[in-house]
């Protein structure tokens, strides 16, 4: 797997987009925010196709370490259902929950 980062023309202040590729196909996508010595970790997705391989505990670990170089001392994230052990097994805990409204 190789990662890429988005060219830094593009990089907002403290922020960092990701992609995790293999054999020239996009496997999976992450976003770090850094500010105020925190890193939110958004948007951590793996294609269908590709689950269950690693790479969003991948993208993961490159959003922390890459946030820990850039003075995060602490992160956070919002998991979805599917992602939830993932997190967990990451040592992140739940502090707060959310209400989610769907339609219809």
């Amino acid at each position: 797997m190789r990662r890429a980062r988005v060219p830094s023309g593009t990089r907002a202040s403290g922020m960092t987009a990701y992609l995790a590729e293999r054999e020239g196909a996009v496997v999976g996508t992450g976003l770090g925010i850094v500010s105020k010595g925190c890193v939110g970790a958004f948007n951590i997705s793996t294609h269908p196709d590709h689950r269950r391989r690693g790479y969003a505990r991948t993208m993961t670990e490159w959003i922390l370490r890459d946030s820990r170089g850039a003075g995060a001392q602490t992160a956070d994230l919002h998991a979805s259902e599917p992602g939830f052990h993932l997190y967990e097994s990451m040592s992140f805990g739940v502090v707060r929950g959310w209400t989610t409204f769907t339609a219809g």
